[in-house]
């Protein structure tokens, strides 16, 4: 017997059961069908180990759990392949995050840069030309704002960098791994 006709006489003897409850019941051996021949299993051989259509009616009728537990591993299915999918969209946020997080932290690194030198320049021009004490504090006190300002952006590179390459490491031996069963 074929999974279509298997499935038609299942369904046929199933109308004593409610709508839903019947669905799912077809559903559920539609999916174990499917998951045996994606496995390399013979169809017809599948359906003859699963039993005569009365046997398997009147197993339904006494486990009353029966379409609980059908219920039961759908929705397990489904939480299953909802946390895979967060995760790699999670890895794949990772890498733009660190894309992101690597340009703003060399920005701010050269902006640091840019302003330690300015104000040397400037604190040395006003030393040469014999101004105020303060205008050298306050040139040297820049200096101090854009030495923080590179020091914290390096900092925060090196923290990103460190955190976001083990997630980089997780999503290349999923990708790789994803590819090996594609390969199968």
């Amino acid at each position: 017997m074929r999974k279509r006709e298997f499935l038609y006489r299942l369904d046929t003897a199933l109308e004593s059961f409610p709508t839903s409850e019947r669905e799912e019941i077809i559903h559920y051996y539609e999916e174990l069908i499917q998951d045996a021949l994606d496995n390399g299993e013979d169809e017809e051989n599948f359906i003859e180990k699963l039993g005569s259509i009365d046997k398997i009616v009147r197993t339904i009728k006494k486990d009353s759990d029966f379409v609980e537990n059908v219920k039961e591993k759908k929705n397990f299915e489904l939480k299953q392949t909802f946390d895979k999918g967060v995760k790699i969209v999670g890895r794949i946020l990772s890498v733009v995050a660190l894309v992101v997080s690597v340009c703003f932290g060399i920005a701010f690194t050269i902006y640091g840069l840019n302003g330690i030198i300015r104000g040397v320049i400037a604190m040395v021009m006003t030393i040469n030309a014999k101004l105020s004490a303060v205008s050298t504090l306050y040139y040297l006190g820049t200096i101090s704002l854009f030495l923080g300002i590179m020091l914290l952006a390096i900092t925060f590179i090196w923290y990103v960098i460190k955190n976001v390459g083990t997630k980089l490491e997780l999503l290349y031996e999923k990708i790789e791994e994803l590819f090996k069963k594609g390969g199968k």
